[in-house]
């Protein structure tokens, strides 16, 4: 058997220190390799704990009429009654005004005429005041019949009722009134 010295040929091996008194030099880095393939996909993992319920949706609206054809003197409510409404619902119709508690609504009030002389001219009150900006009017021809409607959004902070009166010049003849609302939150 030969020994390391005798087979080594780097002449650090024949040294007592084995080139430790050696310095290295590291050359400067080379450019990175491209990309390799992308891997197989793995398993899919255990489903995971259901998550906590939600909070139950709201279900509470009502839709209040007014009776066919009224005619409804100028500067007077039109008297509304309960058409449909949600099972159980927190709103209600009372002596021909709609009764909202607190919460966020969406609320729909529309008249129509089959035939009259002026304007058709509604306004939704709030516990018997107009309301500001909430009139709505379209100018008729003898003989032509209308409808105004608008939606908007209410946030009561007590119990409200809420109307539409005729606010136009006469009495006239209407065809057709209604509250539709609708809870939010």
């Amino acid at each position: 058997m030969s020994s390391n010295k005798n087979s080594c040929k780097n002449s650090c091996c024949n040294s007592k220190d084995n080139c430790s008194n050696v310095k290295y030099v590291v050359g400067p880095r080379g450019e990175t390799g491209p990309q390799g393939p992308q891997g197989i996909q793995g398993e899919t993992g255990a489903q995971g704990p259901q998550g906590i319920q939600g909070e139950t949706g709201i279900n509470d609206a009502l839709y209040a009429t007014g009776t066919t054809t009224s005619t409804i003197p100028n500067i007077s409510m039109i008297p509304l009654t309960l058409n449909q409404s949600t099972t159980p619902t927190s709103i209600s119709v009372e002596n021909g005004s709609v009764v909202v508690p607190t919460g966020i609504y969406e609320l729909t009030f529309q008249a129509s005429v089959l035939a009259d002389n002026g304007d058709l001219d509604i306004t939704l009150y709030q516990n018997g005041v107009p309301l500001l900006d909430q009139n709505l009017v379209h100018t008729l021809s003898p003989g032509d019949s209308g409808i105004v409607m608008r939606t908007i959004m209410i946030s009561p902070t007590a119990t409200t009722t809420y109307s539409i009166y005729n606010t136009s010049n006469t009495t006239t003849l209407f065809s057709n009134a209604s509250i539709y609302i609708l809870k939010l939150a």
